[in-house]
């Protein structure tokens, strides 16, 4: 009988995510272990199990049946930021060929039958763009803050699949599929004043609504116009996000 707890975390930082952050039936896992003084005076500390690379996970196929991966959002941090100390950061050539390698790991050692819990903050990458790097779909997943750039998705690795899957490895789908995928789950959407930055939305004033894209910097642009405008500047509210609208095929 396998001694090797059944979750995994293979990126676990400071385990804020964790109610016990000393839970046997985990194994957490980070490429650090440091100590640190916050800002604020708080002691902070990464202290996993093993020290590894999510890129290249230290165990067995099919060893785990739940992983929550929570890979570092961030882009662009200063080296000695409070910021940095807890959350981490990307490599800023790298990034999208390191989440989809880490992602590959965790399905790897991820049980049939198996779900992974996959976080993510679109400060800086937008969770279209994240996803895209993915070889797989989410079932389903929920938009978290007052912002609403907190996301959590949720992936299956279907049992029935083991058979393909072992003949041929991970299914290939380009970035194209994940994000026609992506905008073919439905979803509810609320009118707010803030829209989903680096997507489509429906933007409405009292005579328009009309479909815009927002881009991560918050512009927009504005027909007969060079120049983009900010979102606040145009007004208005947003739902989001949608797919990208398409001419009608002849």
């Amino acid at each position: 009988m396998s001694t090797l707890p059944q979750v995994l975390d293979p990126c676990c930082g400071g385990k804020m995510l964790w109610f016990n952050k000393n839970d046997r039936r985990a194994v957490f896992c980070d490429r650090r272990r440091e100590k640190h003084i916050l800002c604020d005076g708080r002691f902070f500390e990464v202290n996993p199990d093993t020290v590894c690379d999510f890129r290249k996970l230290p165990f067995p196929d099919k060893s785990f049946f739940l992983i929550c991966f929570d890979p570092p959002h961030l882009l662009q941090a200063g080296e000695t930021s409070w910021i940095k100390k807890k959350y981490g950061s990307l490599n800023r050539l790298t990034w999208s060929e390191d989440l989809s390698k880490g992602f590959d790991e965790c399905w790897r050692v991820l049980k049939p039958g198996g779900t992974l819990i996959f976080k993510w903050n679109e400060t800086q990458i937008s969770l279209r763009e994240v996803l895209s790097c993915f070889s797989r779909r989410p079932v389903f997943g929920h938009t978290t803050t007052k912002r609403r750039d907190t996301h959590w998705m949720t992936f299956y690795k279907d049992a029935a699949l083991k058979a393909v899957e072992e003949g041929s490895g991970l299914y290939p789908i380009n970035s194209k599929e994940a994000i026609t995928e992506w905008n073919s789950i439905p979803r509810a959407l609320e009118w707010t004043d803030e829209p989903q930055l680096g997507a489509w939305n429906w933007w409405k004033d009292e005579d328009s609504r009309i479909p815009r894209y927002v881009y991560q910097d918050g512009t927009v642009d504005i027909v007969m116009q060079i120049d983009r405008v900010s979102y606040q500047d145009l007004g208005g509210q947003w739902a989001g996000p949608i797919p990208e609208p398409r001419e009608p095929e002849e």
